[in-house]
């Protein structure tokens, strides 16, 4: 391989990212990755990169990684949700009656 550049792997948990892992990556550039949770589960509030400085948005699920200083291991675990759904016995309600629970 070349030594003016470094693998990036990943250890990835009911999420897909784009590109796909591995990629290699100049030691003094960077990449960015875009990651989609599978369904019934959302994208973690932070993730983890070993030997690489990491700029990480959960909203848009894009993970930039630069300056690696050696190869590179990102490891994000989506989190499962459940839909709950609750009516009020008696009276009325005026709200949403569906809740996102995150386990």
């Amino acid at each position: 391989m070349d030594a003016s550049k470094v693998w990036v792997e990943g250890n990835l948990t009911n999420v897909t990212c784009s590109p796909q892992l591995p990629q290699q990556l100049a030691k003094d550039g960077s990449i960015e990755l875009t990651f989609t949770a599978a369904d019934g589960y959302e994208l973690p509030n932070s993730v983890t990169v070993t030997n690489a400085t990491k700029t990480w948005n959960q909203a848009t699920g894009k993970l930039t990684i630069s300056n690696p200083t050696d190869n590179v291991m990102v490891t994000v675990e989506a989190v499962k949700y459940y839909t709950v759904t609750w009516k009020p016995a008696g009276g009325n309600w005026s709200g949403d009656t569906n809740d996102k629970v995150v386990k």
